[in-house]
């Protein structure tokens, strides 16, 4: 289960990344 949620934060990161960088 952890390794599961880690790769779903580090999704959530890259999401937020891209809308950081689409701004």
């Amino acid at each position: 289960y952890e390794e599961a949620r880690e790769e779903e934060k580090l999704r959530n990161q890259r999401e937020d990344f891209s809308d950081m960088v689409a701004e």
